[in-house]
């Protein structure tokens, strides 16, 4: 009897000093990601690493390590760290969610959608009503990226329950209801997100898209520029500002804006374009043809078309030509495909290759045999030929 009482003893005891090993670490962990959430990275790197070097099998001193490491800009010490946190406890949802918004962010769609699927099924596991609703956000933001709105409203519906004072979740949504077609929606959750931070210059730049879409053009003139004097460091808001103008009927501010953006940021492709069209209706063809080339240079393939456009108008065919058929070999995803197949027809008359000029018109008439004016150069193209 003595020697059981004894047994039952020593049992109690181990399991008290397991009990407050655990509750040492929970604590050291919490300790951490105190540090982490008031920006202390520093300090809350230290209480991680020395958790770890006790204990280095402990998954959640790994997943505390990857969050500082990520805010650090380490993505790969984050990812690591990560990995070793889900393998030691596959069971860590709030891992997997860090894991997927960590590949969402590097563009990964496919591992984050693993990642956020799998955070998803143990939801059970994330307590913390924010961590719960960064991970609803981030399936909105996944599913708005993969090109289905529905399920990304359906995400973002449910990131709302749970938090309905943050601006950014009211922006996204109104991104979504505009990609919906729904412009009311998305008009008063950007007036929602403006309300809760007048600071926001994003929720301004995407209103004025609304506006715009609706051709209410002066106050889309308005939101734009409120949103470049709030944030001049978002290249988009000189696009549609620029854009506006335009529609505006107003080129010289169009041209202004678009050269405030290209002098800050050189490599931005979709505001050299819009500048060269605007030159291109100037007749400026030779400064057009530089900012074309700088769009596409930027990976902008209808730099390819508008410089068909502009050598053709400066009467160099054969420029024209290399041109359009450089844009006519990424098809994919074109704007401008039969108005290229087109040029490039032009410009083989203009060259003096009148059987290549009616092959290509051809072509067109296959793909389109309404088009107007290839009917129109077909016939004239052959009388011609005939005589």
């Amino acid at each position: 009897m003595k020697r059981r009482l004894l047994q039952c003893v020593a049992l109690l005891a181990a399991l008290w000093v397991l009990a407050g090993c655990s509750d040492g670490r929970r604590q050291r962990y919490a300790q951490g990601m105190e540090l982490y959430r008031e920006g202390n990275l520093q300090e809350a790197r230290e209480v991680f690493e020395a958790g770890l070097a006790e204990e280095g099998d402990y998954g959640p001193y790994h997943l505390g390590r990857a969050l500082v490491a990520f805010e650090e800009g380490d993505t790969d010490q984050a990812l690591a760290d990560l990995d070793t946190a889900i393998a030691l406890d596959p069971d860590d949802g709030l891992a997997y969610s860090k894991r997927g918004y960590i590949h969402l962010g590097l563009g990964y769609r496919n591992a984050a959608s693993e990642d956020l699927q799998n955070a998803l099924e143990r939801v059970r596991t994330i307590r913390d009503r924010e961590e719960r609703y960064q991970l609803y956000l981030n399936l909105g933001t996944l599913r708005r990226e993969m090109r289905d709105p529905e399920a990304a409203l359906k995400w973002y519906k449910e990131a709302l329950a749970l938090e309905k004072r943050d601006p950014g979740l009211y922006n996204a949504l109104g991104m979504v209801h505009m990609d919906l077609g729904d412009g009311d929606a998305a008009m008063e959750m950007y007036g929602n997100a403006i309300d809760l931070d007048p600071g926001n210059a994003y929720a301004f730049g995407n209103r004025a898209v609304a506006f715009e879409s609706r051709g209410q053009l002066e106050l889309a003139l308005s939101d734009a520029a409120t949103g470049i004097r709030l944030d001049p460091g978002i290249p988009q808001l000189y696009l549609v500002k620029a854009r506006v103008e335009r529609e505006l009927q107003d080129p010289a501010a169009a041209e202004q804006t678009l050269l405030r953006a290209v002098e800050r940021w050189s490599g931005y492709g979709d505001a050299h374009l819009l500048l060269g069209e605007i030159l291109f209706e100037q007749e400026d063809h030779l400064q057009a043809i530089v900012h074309f080339s700088h769009a596409k240079d930027a990976g902008n393939q209808e730099g390819h078309f508008w410089m068909g456009e502009a050598y053709r108008a400066l009467g160099q065919p054969q420029d024209a030509i290399g041109a359009y058929r450089t844009y006519l070999d990424t098809e994919e995803g074109v704007a401008n495909l039969e108005q290229g197949i087109l040029g490039l027809g032009i410009a083989y008359k203009e060259n003096g290759n009148g059987d290549l000029a009616l092959e290509t018109v051809e072509q067109l008439l296959a793909r389109n045999p309404q088009h107007p004016q290839a009917t129109e150069l077909r016939s004239a193209w052959m009388e011609s030929k005939e005589e």
